[in-house]
């Protein structure tokens, strides 16, 4: 398939008062700009009506399709997620993961990084586990958390061959701080997640160099007057990026218009949890060997639990801008150009400019997905 194609009279999703042309040569952006002549060779695809975002980066993403990567055994196990996600408008993904003795799993989806997969690109390896709070774990179970040690992180580093790029720990275990600089010395970006932290504990994990947020509001304390918790001190940090479930149910719409309305999208990470019934239909299911069901969107364990999402990041963008307001520029570079910036590929990620990787979601004016191009291939 050729990586050379024409994109005819789409509109951007930065100014959406004019069509425009997109050229693509060898997967990356060539140019943008009105009227551009097809040469010879060239795919012609027509986008009249439509509108062009860039792919969709899923910081934060288990899995799709009838497949998360706890439960993989193949490539082409991946290959299922990657081809979902892809048709739902995501083109780069962090493969999520937890510890599970033995790690095996965490071999196979390093194996599929930067691998050709048919669908959206796995970017790295992001770990939900193991130094957390027992307290604090939500759907993480009690066999995936162990005391912080040193050795248990270069081990986890050396069995993804280097492909381990984020980590959520809880700053207020003993010997979770002392862990942060071997962590930025083995390339993970530490995210502060699954964790009891007070307001003074979680400044203090900020201070000592955690810069993400895992899921926002969810498996931490809450805001309250007389004991704010960690959200205060993610407030206070300017240079702190937030993740944020918007399914309406992780987190109630009207505190999504106080996030947005306080923190703002320059820090927001919209993601999507997503677990193995992305893409798929609603209804029971069996998850790691207990009985959950998903219903309008959620997750959730029989006992309640919630247990992550079941939409694409695209539908999860679009119920961020119902419950906020948010202008639609601002939404994708939430689900685009910040994810690239918090995990080091805006270079070539994240936004439609010239030079940058051709992964381009064309959706229509109800912000379904239309057409997906990765590296300049339609989906």
């Amino acid at each position: 398939m050729s990586r050379s194609v024409l994109i005819k009279d789409c509109v951007l999703y930065e100014n959406t008062a004019r069509a425009v042309d997109i050229l693509v040569r060898n997967g990356k952006i060539d140019r943008i700009e009105p009227g551009i002549k097809p040469a010879g060779g060239i795919e012609v695809v027509s986008a009249a009506g439509l509108t062009a975002i860039p792919g969709l980066i899923d910081i934060h993403s288990h899995g799709a399709g009838g497949i998360d990567l706890l439960s993989a055994k193949s490539i082409s196990d991946i290959r299922v997620i990657a081809k979902t996600l892809a048709r739902l408008g995501t083109t780069g993904f962090m493969g999520t993961t937890v510890f599970w003795d033995p790690n095996s799993h965490l071999s196979l989806a390093a194996s599929a990084v930067g691998k050709e997969l048919g669908g959206a690109n796995m970017l790295g390896l992001y770990m939900e586990s193991p130094f957390i709070s027992l307290t604090k774990r939500g759907g993480i179970q009690p066999q995936s958390i162990l005391e912080p040690s040193e050795k248990v992180l270069r081990g986890l580093a050396e069995l993804s061959g280097g492909k381990l790029k984020m980590m959520v720990v809880a700053p207020e275990i003993k010997g979770v701080r002392e862990l942060l600089p071997v962590m930025n010395e083995l390339g993970i970006v530490p995210a502060f997640g699954h964790t009891d932290a007070d307001y003074f504990q979680a400044k203090a994990g900020f201070n000592a160099g955690i810069r993400h947020v895992t899921h926002t509001f969810n498996a931490m304390r809450p805001l309250l007057h007389r004991d704010p918790g960690p959200l205060l001190a993610l407030y206070e940090n300017k240079d702190v990026t937030c993740e944020l479930i918007c399914d309406g149910a992780h987190v109630h719409p009207g505190m999504v218009k106080f996030f947005y309305e306080t923190i703002g999208c320059e820090r927001t990470v919209l993601m999507s949890d997503g677990m193995l019934t992305v893409g798929m239909a609603e209804g029971k299911f069996v998850h790691h060997g207990k009985e959950a069901e998903t219903r309008d969107g959620t997750s959730r364990y029989a006992d309640g639990t919630l247990i992550g999402s079941s939409l694409g990041l695209l539908q999860l963008m679009k119920r961020f801008i119902s419950f906020t307001g948010c202008p639609l520029r601002k939404a994708v570079e939430a689900a685009s150009l910040v994810p690239a910036k918090v995990i080091g590929v805006q270079d070539r990620k994240g936004s439609l400019v010239g030079g940058k990787d051709a992964d381009i979601v064309l959706v229509d004016s109800h912000l379904d997905p239309k057409m997906t191009f990765i590296d300049g291939e339609k989906i």
